[in-house]
């Protein structure tokens, strides 16, 4: 079995900082944020989703329960 290892860009380290303070985020909003374009930030959600950090809907995103526990466990 092969094991999946993600590498967290420190714009992805924000997304995830940022869901676990609000339990969401907003494309529209991430990429003005950041400064970059939409469709960046889709395949920043996209990775992070592949990784099960997170779940995306149309327009944003929420954390799963998954990235939920890791998080909890580094306080």
């Amino acid at each position: 079995m092969r094991k999946s290892v993600f590498q967290v860009n420190k714009r992805q380290k924000e997304v995830l900082s940022q869901l676990e303070q609000d339990g969401v985020v907003y494309v529209t909003r991430l990429s003005e944020r950041f400064g970059v374009s939409e469709i960046t930030i889709r395949r920043d959600l996209e990775t992070m989703e592949r990784a099960r950090l997170l779940t995306r809907f149309h327009g944003g995103a929420r954390l799963t329960r998954r990235a939920a526990a890791i998080l909890m466990k580094r306080f």
